[in-house]
């Protein structure tokens, strides 16, 4: 973003100034664990043999490991951005608009990370070790890609496109 100007640095900062704390904005009491957190059709197994022979509860169950794995591949991309961003803060302040920038990006993307592991922890399912971490030219791309280059804000806006598009799905597809 060295070559961003400050004034669209200036309207970001503004625009997320308002900041919402998605802890405090989820009504926790009512995750229903008798519910189906991902729309079927979006199941990995959905429309298989195997699918049809499992009970209501199992799909139901199956539904809300994938969406936890959904959840800890998001915290894994949250992380490597995080990461990122929190780097830039070790250089001097120079440009006090950027910087205040990154620091409300910050607090954005953490309190991302918090709220899906809330619903992890409110979720009671063992936890799997997740195997995403090993993609080795992603995380590679995440961790050395040159901060400011644009190969590295592409993969920041494919990793923010992803969740984007299952949100609309999951809101498109409610029963």
């Amino acid at each position: 973003m060295s070559g961003t100007s400050t004034g669209l640095i200036e309207q970001l900062t503004r625009n997320s100034a308002p900041y919402h704390d998605p802890l405090t904005r989820i009504d926790w009491e009512s995750l229903d664990r008798r519910a189906f957190w991902l729309p079927e059709p979006a199941l990995s197994l959905y429309g298989l043999p195997q699918y049809v022979a499992l009970g209501e509860a199992q799909r139901q169950t199956l539904s809300q490991y994938e969406f936890i794995n959904f959840l800890m591949a998001g915290l894994w991309l949250e992380g490597l951005f995080m990461h990122r961003i929190s780097a830039t803060l070790l250089e001097p302040v120079g440009n006090l608009t950027r910087h205040i920038y990154h620091l409300h990006e910050l607090r954005e993307e953490t309190g991302h990370s918090l709220m899906f592991l809330e619903l992890m922890r409110r979720a009671h399912l063992p936890l799997h070790e997740p195997r995403f971490w090993r993609l080795g030219l992603v995380n590679a791309l995440g961790r050395y890609a040159p901060f400011e280059s644009v190969l590295f804000w592409v993969a920041v806006l494919i990793g923010e496109e992803v969740p984007d598009r299952l949100n609309r799905y999951v809101r498109n597809h409610r029963d």
